[in-house]
């Protein structure tokens, strides 16, 4: 498949990927990979999977579509898991996408209740809206 130019040898500079196996980017940048050094990118799959259990654990009560979007925001923007990163490991994270996908039952009036997705894209993900 296609990739960003320079991402293999990145991944290879760091230790994250050892340059002769299948280049897999997920592996690369995720937790439980078992090339040397893919600790350093701080598990970030796992970091957002808690970050989802414990919105569903907040939740509560059905809460509206704003509420579930700034969670998720703040998630993305999370630090201290590496969700976000600003030229931790030499590029920065400087865009991400939240989707808002209601499922609604068939017998429902759906007007007014659409998709939406929600892109950021600036220099510092920590300020991008």
């Amino acid at each position: 498949g296609a990739v960003s130019n320079g991402i293999q040898s990145l991944c290879q500079e760091n230790g994250w990927w050892d340059g002769t196996s299948k280049f897999d980017w997920k592996r690369c940048v995720g937790a439980g990979g078992s090339v040397d050094g893919l600790e350093s990118c701080g598990g970030r799959e796992a970091a957002g999977s808690a970050h989802l259990k414990a919105m569903k654990a907040k939740s509560g009560t059905m809460q509206k579509p704003s509420w579930w979007i700034r969670q998720m925001a703040g998630a993305l923007r999370d630090e201290d898991s590496g969700i976000c990163f600003r030229d931790r490991y030499g590029f920065c994270s400087t865009g991400s996408q939240i989707s808002w996908l209601p499922t609604i039952p068939a017998n429902q009036d759906k007007r007014g209740k659409f998709d939406s997705h929600f892109f950021t894209g600036a220099s510092d993900p920590l300020c991008g809206t």
